[in-house]
């Protein structure tokens, strides 16, 4: 047997994407793994929950231990820090001085930045399990990586220009994820590098990297997410990539929305021409 191992709901909608991926791939998805004994393939979006299961499949995608890495953002700058990732600077209260701000105060655990506040006065600092170098920044961008290969590349894009500029490049604050955008080659080169590198360092076979483009020019991981909400391209790009590993059909006429992302690395060979059979 073969599953996907995901959340079932969010508090934003109700058919997640681990879901949708499960039905494009034609394995159960589940949303624990209390009977679940093994099996021949585990791929976990998101979820790190009954660790030993992973020895109990042939094969494991995002084990159980790389997806806490991710998780846990304190972790994971530790981490990434130490595979020389660029990384903000990050601190505890104890080693927050007046040259350290402003700052970002952080939660171990978060979703869509709720957690993150900025902090301008040391007498004036909120609670939280850590605080990360304030960095002004132009653009964000998210690469996507699988087994070491970019397969998407996209830019956060305001789509309330009129408003002033947040420093939370969310959804709930008016940005929106594109594929096609104004690109700047040099910049997108950096971020795949560094993206590369930020997976590997995690232990994660795929992920979704989130990179600040200073206003110096310099691109700085944010986060790595491991169950990053795809919209309908993302899901049939995954579920190519994902099919090909665990070495499962897929019909390509499910595939219809695939399209080369010409912001994107160029893909293996294996893949471009399915995508061009899914667009005709």
């Amino acid at each position: 047997m073969s599953y996907i191992l995901g959340a079932s709901k969010s508090k934003i909608y109700n058919d997640t994407t681990s879901h949708r991926l499960s039905e494009l791939l034609g394995i159960e998805f589940r949303n624990t793994l209390k009977n679940v004994k093994g099996g021949d393939v585990l791929v976990r979006y998101g979820v790190s929950a009954y660790p030993l299961r992973d020895y109990h499949f042939t094969i494991v995608l995002n084990n159980s231990q790389s997806i806490v890495n991710a998780s846990n953002k304190y972790m994971s700058l530790v981490i990434m820090k130490e595979h020389k990732v660029p990384i903000p600077e990050f601190y505890t209260k104890q080693q927050l001085t007046t040259k350290c701000l402003p700052v970002l105060r952080r939660l171990n655990y978060h979703t869509r930045g709720r957690d993150i506040i900025k902090v301008t006065r040391i007498n004036n600092v909120r609670e939280g399990d850590f605080y990360t170098e304030f960095i002004e920044g132009e653009e964000e961008y998210r690469i996507h990586i699988f087994k070491g290969e970019i397969i998407r590349v996209q830019k956060k894009v305001d789509t309330t220009p009129n408003k002033p500029r947040r420093y939370i490049r969310s959804f709930e604050n008016g940005y929106e994820l594109r594929d096609n955008f104004e690109n700047n080659y040099t910049i997108t080169e950096a971020c795949a590098k560094i993206a590369l590198k930020a997976v590997k360092s995690l232990g994660l076979d795929f992920g979704a990297v989130d990179i600040l483009i200073s206003n110096k020019g310099k691109p700085i991981v944010l986060e790595v997410n491991t169950a990053p909400r795809l919209n309908m391209f993302g899901r049939q790009l995954y579920t190519l990539y994902i099919a090909h590993v665990i070495g499962k059909e897929i019909d390509l006429l499910q595939l219809s929305r695939l399209r080369l992302n010409k912001h994107a690395s160029k893909l293996v060979p294996v893949y471009r021409d399915i995508i061009k059979i899914g667009r005709e």
